[in-house]
């Protein structure tokens, strides 16, 4: 895993932008350093880091609904228009051909041919009387 102060650093970059990175033991692994995992070594307790990060590609994640209860990254960019007539109806055949709230939101806004990875909150989902359903993800083609 990676230090906390990489995700604050790489929100203030740009694309392609390329920085080297020093990071103070407070920000990094702190007092209990981190022990190695797999092919990654060891970080010494309160050490400092100097990282080499350059920016090469992101996947914005989109608020749907405004409230974060429905949740769209993008993994592969459609075509053509956004959004959808609602005189058109989608289809769905999903086991018995119900679909939950969330993902005909989330499909409602996205392109022809687009991929989208889509995080529904619990409470957009239908509750099967078998199993209690607390988060989705779904790939959308």
């Amino acid at each position: 895993y990676f230090c906390p102060a990489l995700a604050k650093a790489v929100k203030t970059m740009k694309k392609g932008e390329r920085v080297i990175l020093t990071v103070k033991p407070e920000y990094a692994f702190g007092e209990n350093g981190r022990p190695a995992s797999g092919d990654e070594g060891a970080v010494p307790r309160n050490a400092s880091l100097q990282i080499d990060l350059e920016l090469v590609s992101w996947k914005v994640v989109s608020d749907i609904t405004k409230d974060k209860k429905v949740l769209k990254k993008t993994l592969n960019e459609g075509e053509g228009y956004e959004g959808h007539d609602d005189e058109q109806p989608f289809e769905f055949k999903i086991d018995e051909e119900q679909v939950i709230d969330g993902l005909d939101i989330a499909v409602m806004n996205m392109k022809k041919a687009e991929v989208a990875l889509v995080t529904i909150l619990n409470t957009l989902i239908w509750v099967n009387s078998k199993e209690y359903i607390n988060a989705i993800h779904s790939q959308v083609e």
